[in-house]
C-alpha cells in the first residue's frame, strides 16, 4: 500500500512470514512487514519494558560456532557494538547482550514515531520480480528462473560469501548467525513433541520442498569446488526466511526513472531533427510512452512483490506488545524503520514481526513467544452433523477455515478440553535433544494457556 510520510511517497513493507490463518507464503511487514514483518530469536526478558509487555527472543541458550541443536538462531559470540554499516544508519541503538542473548539496546530515549534505522537501497539485499540471475558463475540461470524468492536470496548470500559476487555486504554477512535450528531440521520424533499434527505436517512439507530445492541447486551449481553442502544451503534458506521483509514492488527507483525520461527526451529531440518529424507528433509519442510507464507502475507493479534483507533492521528482536513500521521511500530509494512504542536508555528495543501466532514464530523463526497477543490454536470441532476446522483465539473467538454447518460454544469447549488433554499427555515424552524438548514444551504451554483462556471465555458466554 502506498502511503505519504512527510510529503514523500512510501510503500509499507512486511516481514516475510504468514499471518495467522491467512497467507501461506510467509510474509510479515516492514511496516510491520504485511508489508513485511520480521521475526527473531526470542526469549522472555526479566524486567519491565516501557510498552508494558515482555520481550521475547528466539534463542534459549548460546551455542558456540559450528554447533547444531539450539532452539533458535544463534549469533556469533563477538560483534561490533554499532548497528551502522555502509549505507545503514541507526539512531540511538547499539548491539548488546541480554542474559547472554543478542539484542538491540536503546542508548537514548526513544519515543513513538521516532525513526530507528534507515537503510539505503544498495545496502539491502533485494529480490526484484524482473531480476535476472546476477551470479551465473555460481548457479545456472535455469535454477534462478524457477526458484522461489527465498531460494534466490539464499543463493545471493552463498555467492557473496564464496566470493562470486562483489563484497557489497561484507559487514552484514559477518553479523549473520553462524548456526540456526528451526524445526525444519528436527527429527520426526522431535516434531511429535509439538502434539499438533497440522503443524507437524506443514514442517514436513517444508522439509521435502527444501530438500528438492537443494537437489535442484546442486545440479545447477557451477561455482568453484566444493559446492555448498546441504547443511550450508539450509542455513542460507533459514537466514532468509527468518530475516526477510516483503512489500509491493514500486517499480524502478526515481533516479532510474529520471534517467529514462531524460534519455527519452534526448531520443525524441534527435528524431525530430534527423527525420524532420513535426514537434507535435514527437511530443505526443513521448507523452504516450510516459503514460504507459505510469500505468504500468500503478496497475501492474503494485500487484507484484519484492523481498529484501535489511541490515540493522533485522538485528532487532520481536515482541507482539510493540508497534513498528518499515516503509520504502520511493524518492530516496531507502527503507525506513519507525517505532510506535517508547524505550528508555538501557532497555532492549523490539519491533513487531506482524500478527504471528507461535506456529509461525516457531516454524520460521525458531522461537516461542510467551503471552503472545496473537496466539491461536487450530481446532477440529464436531457438533452433531456439523464439522468445522478453524482457529480458536484466547477470547473464545473461532475463525472457521473449513467445514460444514454451525458449531456451538459447548462443542468448542469440548474440543478445546480434548486438545488440552492431548497436549498435557505429550508433555510426558522427552525424546530428542534437550534444547528442542524444552522449546516444544514452551510451545505446548502457550497452546494450553490459549486454550484455558478461550475455554473460560466460552464458559462465561454460556452462563
Amino acid at each position: 500500500m502506498d502511503v505519504m510520510v512527510g510529503g514523500h511517497q512510501c510503500l509499507r513493507f512486511l516481514r516475510t512470514a504468514p499471518s495467522v490463518g491467512t497467507r501461506c507464503e510467509h510474509e510479515t511487514s516492514c511496516a510491520p512487514l504485511g508489508c513485511l514483518t520480521r521475526l527473531h530469536r526470542n526469549h522472555p526478558l526479566r524486567g519491565d519494558l516501557s510498552h508494558g509487555g515482555m520481550g521475547r527472543r528466539a534463542a534459549r541458550s548460546i551455542l558456540t560456532s559450528g554447533t547444531i541443536g539450539s532452539s533458535a538462531i544463534t549469533e556469533p559470540s563477538t560483534s561490533p557494538p554499532s548497528l551502522s554499516y555502509p549505507g545503514v544508519s541507526a539512531n540511538g541503538l547499539q548491539l548488546a547482550d541480554f542474559e547472554g542473548l543478542r539484542g538491540v539496546q536503546a542508548t537514548q530515549p526513544i519515543q513513538s514515531g521516532d525513526t530507528l534505522v534507515n537503510v539505503l537501497g544498495p545496502a539491502a539485499i533485494r529480490i526484484l520480480p524482473e531480476d535476472s540471475c546476477p551470479c551465473t558463475n555460481f548457479v545456472r540461470p535455469d535454477f534462478w528462473k524457477q526458484a522461489p524468492w527465498y531460494a534466490k536470496a539464499g543463493v545471493l548470500l552463498l555467492a557473496e560469501r564464496s566470493g562470486q559476487l562483489p563484497p557489497t555486504h561484507t559487514a552484514y554477512l559477518r553479523l549473520l548467525p553462524e548456526t540456526l535450528d528451526t524445526p525444519v531440521l528436527w527429527t520426526d520424533s522431535e516434531l511429535d513433541l509439538l502434539a499438533n499434527p497440522p503443524m507437524q505436517e506443514k514442517i514436513k512439507q517444508q522439509r521435502r520442498e527444501w530438500a528438492d530445492l537443494y537437489t535442484a541447486f546442486s545440479e545447477a551449481y557451477c561455482g568453484p569446488s566444493p559446492a555448498p553442502d546441504k547443511q550450508t544451503f539450509l542455513w542460507a534458506l533459514q537466514c532468509v526466511r527468518s530475516r526477510a521483509f516483503s512489500g509491493p514492488h514500486p517499480g524502478p527507483p526515481i533516479q532510474q526513472r529520471l534517467a529514462s525520461g531524460a534519455a527519452l527526451c534526448t531520443l525524441g529531440a534527435a528524431y525530430v531533427v534527423w527525420a524532420h518529424v513535426p514537434l507535435e507528433s514527437a511530443l505526443n509519442a513521448a507523452i504516450a510512452a510516459a503514460l504507459f510507464n505510469l500505468l504500468y507502475d500503478v496497475l501492474l507493479s503494485g500487484r507484484r512483490r519484492w523481498y529484501a534483507l535489511l541490515p540493522g533492521v533485522d538485528s532487532i528482536n520481536h515482541s507482539s506488545h510493540v508497534e513498528s513500521d518499515v516503509a520504502y521511500r520511493v524518492f530516496g530509494d531507502s527503507f525506513e524503520l519507525t517505532t510506535g512504542s517508547s524505550f528508555q536508555p538501557g532497555e532492549q528495543v523490539f519491533i513487531s514481526y506482524g500478527l504471528q501466532s507461535n506456529d509461525t514464530l516457531l516454524q520460521y523463526y525458531g522461537f516461542v513467544e510467551q503471552d503472545n497477543r496473537h496466539e491461536r490454536v487450530q481446532l477440529d470441532v464436531a457438533d452433531g452433523e456439523s464439522r468445522a476446522q478453524g482457529l480458536l483465539g484466547p477470547d473464545g473467538s473461532f475463525q472457521r477455515v473449513s467445514g460444514m454447518g454451525e458449531v456451538g460454544r459447548q462443542a468448542l469447549v469440548q474440543a478445546g478440553e480434548a486438545l488440552k488433554a492431548q497436549l498435557l499427555l505429550a508433555g510426558k515424552q522427552s525424546s530428542g535433544s534437550a534444547e528442542r524438548v524444552a522449546l516444544a514444551a514452551e510451545y505446548r504451554a502457550e497452546k494450553i494457556r490459549c486454550l484455558e483462556l478461550a475455554i473460560a471465555a466460552l464458559n462465561r458466554a454460556l452462563q
